[in-house]
């Protein structure tokens, strides 16, 4: 199965500039058509925490801009859609060092562990709320 790639047919947004991890454009054919990609093509669009942040800004925004957007079309640029997370992330091994400082002479402490997990998965959470509560729908 190939991959979808259209960069030849879309006409880069004013929002492109302000993502780091995804590329915001419109299709040159269907104006009111917005591509959001997820755009770490090397990492097979491993999610990192900048993504989901972004995800969360990105489809607050869409649709509420007066930009003339009716549908989004969310995809992957590359070879892949998504790898899922992406746990290289230096956030997520941060907190893995804490938590190894918090380890017990009994063990692991899973609690701490857990807990200290929860905020990011918190924000995970909101960016896919964000996109299930586009007011425009996302394919």
């Amino acid at each position: 199965m190939s991959s979808l790639s259209i960069p030849n047919s879309t006409i880069p947004s004013p929002l492109d500039s302000k993502f780091e991890a995804l590329s915001i454009s419109t299709l040159k054919d269907s104006p009111h058509v917005t591509v959001v990609a997820l755009n770490r093509p090397r990492k097979r669009n491993a999610m990192n925490s900048t993504m989901w942040r972004e995800i969360g800004q990105v489809f607050h925004m869409i649709g509420t801009l007066g930009d003339g957007c009716r549908c989004v079309l969310l995809m992957g640029n590359g070879k892949a859609f998504t790898a899922g997370l992406d746990v290289s992330d230096e956030s997520f091994l941060e907190m893995q060092n804490l938590e190894d400082a918090k380890e017990s002479k009994n063990g692991v402490d899973i609690v701490r562990r857990g807990m200290a997990f929860y905020p990011k998965i918190k924000a995970m959470q909101a960016a896919l709320t964000a996109v299930e509560e586009c007011p425009v729908p996302v394919i």
